[in-house]
């Protein structure tokens, strides 16, 4: 005899919503300068789900900014 198995499996929806909080601004912000260069230094951002941060700089506060360095982590 011929047997037939049936199995019914549930339909799972699984809705991921977008992370659209962004990180937490750097904290503890130093700079060390030398000639033609600023290193910028911050702490480690606690967040898991930093991926990095862009560096931009203006010569106003209110100005155009321009992108000048990116980083990867925190």
């Amino acid at each position: 005899a011929l047997t037939f198995s049936l199995f019914l499996l549930g339909c799972h929806e699984r809705i991921i919503e977008p992370d659209i909080t962004p990180p937490s601004s750097p904290r503890g912000i130093a700079t060390a300068t030398g000639d033609n260069v600023v290193d910028i230094y911050w702490l480690a951002n606690p967040e898991r789900d930093v991926a990095g941060y862009n560096v931009l700089v203006s010569s106003s506060y209110d100005g155009t900014y321009t992108l000048i360095g990116t980083t990867r982590g925190t």
